[in-house]
């Protein structure tokens, strides 16, 4: 997988849950379209997802989860046969009680960028 200084290669990393099912992923050269399920794990609201797009132009897809509560949401993403990775997450213009925007890092919070 690319450095995670390079985060933001292709736009602003970012994961965003819409609706009741719907979102979208970006990071690195991935761009991707989430269908999600939502529940709890441990006391904590949990966002579960598949994904499906590309990664530098190829058709790439994967999994992943991200668990909200108190602190800053954290999760894992997969990319099928290939790489995965943890992270730590910033929120963006939310609730701290429910899923709908957070942008991706590893250790390193920063704000959504309109």
């Amino acid at each position: 997988m690319y450095e995670w200084g390079e985060i933001d290669l292709a736009g602003s990393a970012h994961i965003t849950f819409s609706g009741k099912d719907r979102g979208e992923l970006a990071f690195l050269a991935v761009e991707a379209d989430l269908d999600v399920r939502y529940g709890s794990r441990d006391g904590a609201a949990c966002a579960e997802f598949s994904w499906e797009g590309f990664d530098d132009g190829s058709a790439a897809s994967g999994r992943g989860w991200a668990l909200g509560g108190a602190g800053r949401p954290v999760g894992h993403i997969f990319i099928h046969k290939g790489d995965e990775s943890g992270f730590v997450a910033e929120r963006g213009v939310i609730s701290s009680t429910s899923f709908s925007q957070v942008c991706l890092r590893q250790g390193q919070p920063v704000q959504l960028r309109s």
